[in-house]
């Protein structure tokens, strides 16, 4: 065995942790991703497909759960748009609420839970009316209209108040400078596509 002289010994010492560094991190990486795949199958193996639920065919609906429920509102079938409500406790067996909500149909609706009750908030007709209402129940068969915020939304709960952020319409757009506005009691705003709600 050679040994290297005492001036090259930190060098040769910093190589062989380096090798091993790199040969443990090779090893580290192999194992995560066997423990990925197992677990991948691991999930699919836990995956089972539940029977066809009552309700008809769709796209657009909304859905969200709410009272240890899973909801399903709305949406566009091959009879056209829905203004109906489905809930279930299990995924399994499904309860219709009410056939046709206060609410007019719609898709491409959004659903959000705030002060534990459920909100409807636009959409858009059969005929490509962009909406701008806004509907609230405790039960999901009872829906009190509330007011006229805007279309296509993403939403998130907040404690106190709903903003409303940018958009377009068919009037203008604000791509570059956002608008905010409140939710509150007075109506007035346009239909709007691609904006966001935050708290």
């Amino acid at each position: 065995m050679v040994t290297p002289p005492a001036s090259k010994r930190p060098q040769v010492a910093a190589a062989v942790l380096y090798k091993w560094v790199q040969t443990s991190l090779k090893w580290a990486s192999l194992l995560i991703l066997l423990l990925a795949g197992t677990a991948r199958a691991e999930l699919r193996m836990n995956w089972s497909q539940i029977q066809y639920p009552r309700f008809s065919p769709r796209y657009g609906h909304a859905c969200v759960a709410f009272q240890n429920k899973i909801w399903v509102i709305g949406g566009h079938s091959n009879e056209g748009y829905l203004n109906d409500v489905w809930s279930s406790e299990d995924g399994e067996q499904w309860t219709l609420v009410n056939p046709a909500a206060a609410f007019a149909p719609r898709a491409w609706h959004e659903v959000l839970i705030k002060d534990n009750m459920l909100w409807v908030i636009a959409g858009t007709t059969n005929n490509g009316e962009l909406l701008h209402d806004v509907w609230r129940s405790d039960n999901g068969a009872d829906w009190t209209y509330v007011n006229s915020p805007r279309f296509q939304v993403v939403v998130r709960s907040a404690l106190r108040s709903l903003m409303t952020i940018c958009g377009w319409s068919a009037a203008r757009s604000c791509s570059k400078r956002p608008t905010i506005t409140r939710a509150s009691t007075t109506a007035g705003s346009p239909p709007m596509a691609g904006y966001g709600i935050a708290h």
